[in-house]
């Protein structure tokens, strides 16, 4: 019995009162804290600060953490719930998103990858939650660089991205089995796109199509013009998510986050400074 309530070591905290007041305890085990800004944490401790497993969850704004923790950080395995519900769960060094995760966010989009320092960096798949497309390849400083968009009917679109916009060699792949390639600037838009789309039809050189794809159309008959409708609805709906949903949906995500981790720095500082319990991540 002696070994095992060492190794418990269970106490509870109930603290309603002024924050700064909160005495320093430095036994180590399990312990419950409440805070008077409605915070609370419920798990271990080692010399006054979070250390193994633990739940922390913030009053307002609303959001909640369950995972482990090393020097009073989220760091290990973890799943972080955000004020605007969407949801991280994978691994943490020194309180930041850090290796690999699984990220879904509030409008149904999900990420699979790796992370450096909270942002998307590496390999890793993006699905679309309104259409089920998706994007696979590799990131840099939260941005696309290159990959595969893969659209619900099945049309993929591979090459070099800047700013989630392809840019460079892209070559189209239809379901029927066919093939285009093009070149596209980094400065495109949608409407000159459909421009570009109009010169591929007329056989302009502003974007290349294979000649053998070329003769298979006129002998088939009407089967580019068939294609040409196939681009310009894999190339819409591309636009739509690349750079309007997607773009648009991570500046919100991330002006969120940012407030939130600005509240939680300040609160840190301020507990840190008063020597307090418990430092808030």
């Amino acid at each position: 019995m002696g070994d095992e309530e060492e190794v418990e070591r269970k106490y509870e905290v109930q603290f309603d009162g002024d924050e700064a007041k909160l005495p320093f305890l430095s036994k180590d085990g399990q312990a419950a804290a409440k805070f008077a800004n409605g915070d609370t944490y419920t798990g271990a401790y080692v010399g006054g600060k979070r250390q193994g497993q633990g739940v922390y969850t913030w009053s307002n704004p609303s959001a909640s953490y369950t995972g482990e923790w090393q020097a009073g950080k989220r760091h290990g395995t973890g799943t972080m719930t955000y004020p605007d519900k969407s949801k991280y769960e994978g691994d943490w060094v020194d309180g930041q998103r850090h290796g690999r995760g699984l990220y879904s966010y509030s409008n149904g989009d999900r990420f699979l990858g790796t992370f450096d320092k909270d942002v998307k960096n590496g390999e890793g798949t993006y699905v679309y939650g309104h259409d089920g497309s998706m994007i696979a390849g590799r990131w840099a400083n939260g941005k696309l660089i290159s990959g595969q968009w893969t659209s619900k009917d099945g049309t993929k679109m591979s090459g070099t991205f800047s700013d989630h916009v392809p840019t460079g060699e892209v070559l189209f792949a239809f379901p029927n089995g066919n093939q285009m390639s093009g070149r596209m600037s980094s400065a495109v838009t949608k409407r000159q796109i459909r421009r570009l789309q109009s010169r591929l039809l007329k056989g302009q050189p502003s974007l290349s199509v294979k000649s053998d794809n070329r003769k298979k159309a006129v002998q088939l008959g009407g089967r580019l013009e068939k294609e040409k409708r196939a681009l310009e609805e894999a190339m819409a709906r591309y636009q739509e998510n690349a750079r309007f949903i997607m773009a648009e949906h991570e500046a919100v995500h991330n002006d969120q986050e940012r407030k939130l981790l600005n509240k939680i720095e300040a609160r840190l500082s301020k507990v840190k400074s008063k020597r307090t319990f418990c430092s808030s991540p």
